[in-house]
């Protein structure tokens, strides 16, 4: 659930940064091409980094939402079991504003 959670989040993030910088690219060759989105070949390589910056960003945002949606099913199925009785070594991740780690028991 929390791995399903931090995908989310990356995705969400790697979505938004790819897509504000498509964005600037965009704006860039609203300057640099005419009204009917003809651009020169000297802008080839602008549009095609447009282009793969905009489908990144679109692969970010659906790795978010999917794993916004994993998250939230795993966290909906395991929230009425039991915990089970610790027996042996038993680990527990944890992650904090700033930290993240684990603390265990034997």
């Amino acid at each position: 659930m929390y791995v399903a959670f931090g995908v989310s989040g990356a995705g969400f993030v790697f979505g938004g940064v790819t897509g504000a910088l498509a964005l600037g690219k965009r704006s860039d060759l609203s300057k640099a091409c005419n009204s009917d989105h003809a651009c020169q070949s000297s802008q080839r390589d602008e549009v095609s980094s447009y282009h793969t910056l905009g489908t990144l960003s679109g692969v970010g945002f659906a790795l978010g939402v999917a794993g916004a949606g994993t998250g939230v099913a795993l966290w909906l199925l395991n929230r009425d079991s039991a915990p089970a009785p610790a027996q042996g070594l038993v680990v527990h991740p944890y992650v904090g504003v700033g930290s993240v780690g684990a603390v265990g028991s034997f």
